[in-house]
């Protein structure tokens, strides 16, 4: 959920939810409130009145109230239980500090879908929010990779993957000779076309042995309705996902100087990434079979 305040707007408390340790104070829409979303883990991106940016994750229902005061309970992922609410992210800046997901310490407001971007006629102009499942993830070099800043606790015993360039942060893009026309549902042809374009960062390990993308609820509640709710129910949004996951490949000259990829020259519409990567690893299950780390990835 995305949400933009002013001064005209509520300044509330923050307390972290494990503990109730008080946090500070952040600015909050006057008048807005969350359903209960009990054991989900949701998001509020909350934009104040300065242009910086909170993200606090594990916001179950807004208003809480904590000692009888409007109070926002949650979990600022590189905020520990001592620190303040004081440094919070510059929109303007690198952007990889402070956000809400625990594995890479990146934050949702960068790449996840928004209202109108798969549901509607609102280019995808943008990086996608991906989540890779731990099996195809690997733990060398701490497990991560620029922009990440770090990789999920535990990461040496829960990423299994044998690709080196395959870590938390890494950027996936699909090939420039992919053809989205292949695909039979309008909004994975939209997903196909930004992931070529923009390609994709992975910002956090999904559980369950599944590939997720990151959008807003309504586009959520949009592919429901129209695909239903078990990924492996053989619609075309399923089946065009699949497609999709066999296609993508690892940026793997990606980072702070040459951000994805790089380019040379101005842009003249031809597709910005360069260099890409492309492995298929593959590695030795318990029963010593091998098999594709993108046939882990199932949607």
């Amino acid at each position: 959920m995305f949400l933009t305040t002013t001064t005209a707007d509520e300044e509330v408390n923050v307390y972290r939810r494990f503990g109730y340790f008080y946090k500070g104070k952040m600015y909050m829409p006057r008048n807005y409130s969350k359903p209960d979303y009990s054991g989900s883990n949701q998001i509020i991106v909350v934009r104040q009145p300065d242009g910086s940016v909170v993200e606090v994750q594990l916001v179950i229902t807004y208003p809480e109230y904590v000692n009888g005061n409007k109070s926002v309970v949650g979990v600022i992922p590189q905020i520990g239980d001592n620190d303040t609410l004081n440094a919070r992210q510059n929109i303007f800046g690198v952007g990889n500090r402070y956000g809400s997901h625990f594995g890479s310490g990146l934050p949702a407001l960068g790449g996840t879908l928004r209202t109108g971007e798969l549901s509607g006629s609102v280019s995808i102009d943008h990086a996608l929010n991906l989540l890779l499942p731990p099996e195809i993830l690997n733990g060398s070099s701490g497990g991560y990779r620029w922009p990440a800043t770090n990789a999920d606790e535990g990461y040496g015993d829960s990423y299994l993957g044998g690709n080196t360039a395959a870590r938390m942060g890494c950027l996936l893009a699909l090939p420039q000779t992919f053809d989205v026309n292949q695909l039979a549902s309008p909004e994975a042809r939209r997903v196909a076309t930004a992931l070529k374009d923009y390609g994709g960062y992975c910002t956090d390990g999904a559980a369950n042995n599944v590939f997720q993308i990151a959008m807003e609820e309504s586009e959520f509640n949009h592919l429901q309705n129209n695909y239903g709710t078990d990924p492996d129910n053989g619609t075309p949004w399923s089946n065009d996902q699949r497609t999709i996951l066999s296609e993508l490949q690892i940026v793997n000259n990606n980072g702070p100087d040459t951000i994805g990829g790089g380019y040379s020259g101005p842009y003249n519409g031809q597709h910005r990434i360069r260099n890409l990567d492309r492995r298929t690893q593959r590695r030795v299950d318990a029963n010593g079979r091998q098999r594709r780390q993108h046939a882990l990835l199932r949607c």
